[in-house]
């Protein structure tokens, strides 16, 4: 249902809420997400957001009850039963051209940008003041708009010398939350730009035994109704993914899934991520790899 002029013009409270600086977070494996605090007056309020969201991602919250969303035009549309404070997380909608990840910060708000050090910044945000080391990242603060391109870091590993070469890489990627910056940071003076690198590991595996499983799986999806996992914003992509892990008992190593799905790694991080989001699966560190759980019923 669309927010319209009139419907607007009707409400008795309406208010156009007041947003604090967000911290934007790019992870290991380019995925942004967005996080902020936002005062809302009691009644409807209207927050525009510092990046495009990917809206089934947009959480809200005030004194840890969510509130129902509403997102239409770049902005966001929050009913409150009372004054206070929100706070609104999402991951945020990226974009790839000739394989370089970019996204848009709107407005002109001081912003906390956290890069992971597998994230490369092509360059150095316009009207910056501030550069910080944080937990090994770097936390950049600048005033929008701004443009933010970069691209990911990866590792190429030798199996004859087990020696690694550090190599740029980059997937196709559309697209969103993570912790906040610990408050204890280690200030320098900054001199240039700094960014550290460091690698991580890749992998790609497929068994046939998977393999089977998910050809099962998706023959099986393709003959069942989605129409409740639609109303809940899940995609055909997230059901055969769910589906795959359940047909492996319940749970599954990423790097399988990838192999099975034969999707871009950013692309499957997106949707896993999102299902993690909305509390189907639970995401496992074996070492530099990652296990997929499945945590809730979805059939």
């Amino acid at each position: 249902m669309k927010i319209t002029g009139l419907l607007l013009a009707l409400l008795v409270f309406f208010a156009a809420a007041q947003a604090q600086g967000a911290q934007v977070t790019i992870d290991p494996d380019g995925v942004v997400s967005v996080k902020f605090v936002a005062e809302v007056e009691e009644g409807l309020n209207v927050i525009p957001l510092p990046v495009e969201p990917i809206p089934e991602s947009i959480m809200v919250q005030i004194n840890e009850s969510k509130l129902v969303p509403i997102y239409e035009g770049d902005s966001l549309y929050v009913f409150s039963p009372q004054p206070g404070s929100v706070e609104i997380t999402y991951l945020a909608n990226i974009s790839v051209t000739d394989n370089v990840f970019s996204f848009e910060v709107r407005g002109d708000d001081l912003v906390k940008l956290i890069l992971n050090p597998e994230i490369v910044l092509l360059s150095v945000p316009d009207n910056a003041v501030a550069f910080t080391y944080i937990d090994g990242g770097l936390l950049i603060e600048f005033y929008g708009p701004q443009v933010i391109e970069y691209v990911i870091r990866k590792m190429a590993t030798s199996t004859s010398s087990q020696s690694s070469t550090a190599t740029t890489t980059t997937a196709t990627h559309t697209e969103k939350a993570t912790a906040p910056p610990t408050e204890t940071y280690t200030s320098i003076a900054f001199t240039g730009t700094e960014v550290a690198f460091w690698a991580q590991f890749g992998l790609i595996a497929a068994g046939l035994v998977i393999a089977i499983a998910a050809a099962s799986s998706v023959l099986l999806l393709r003959r069942r109704g989605r129409s409740r996992f639609l109303r809940e914003g899940l995609s055909n992509v997230d059901l055969e993914i769910l589906r795959l892990i359940k047909g492996s008992g319940g749970s599954m190593m990423q790097g399988d899934l990838q192999a099975v799905l034969r999707l871009p790694k950013t692309t499957l991080w997106r949707h896993v991520r999102k299902l993690e989001e909305l509390g189907y699966i639970e995401i496992v560190k074996e070492g530099p790899f990652n296990k997929l759980l499945l945590i809730r019923d979805f059939e």
